[in-house]
């Protein structure tokens, strides 16, 4: 299994987040900080904007990927996306 992102409006990804904990299932951020603001590259190159990283880093949260993640976890945890709202948040 691959890993699994979705993109919500940052106000919403605290909601998405609550809503699934609230489910059972863990969800994480695991890149707060775009690639371009991370310590090793600050300031190379000086002034670099990257809109699109610093977006996409408010907006992605990771859903559970590991070994032991069952066809039944994969089942549930697609089930409760789609039938709690959270797609129509991430078409929105």
């Amino acid at each position: 299994m691959t890993a699994i992102t979705g993109e919500f409006p940052p106000a919403d990804r605290e909601t998405v987040m609550a809503f699934l904990r609230g489910k059972g299932i863990g969800t994480a951020v695991h890149y707060p900080l775009p690639v371009h603001r991370q310590p090793l590259y600050a300031g190379d190159p000086p002034g670099v904007r990257c809109p699109v990283s610093d977006d996409v880093s408010a907006q992605v949260l990771s859903l559970p990927v590991h070994p032991g993640v069952t066809e039944d976890d994969c089942a549930y945890i697609a089930e409760t996306i789609n039938g709690g709202g959270v797609v129509t948040w991430m078409s929105a």
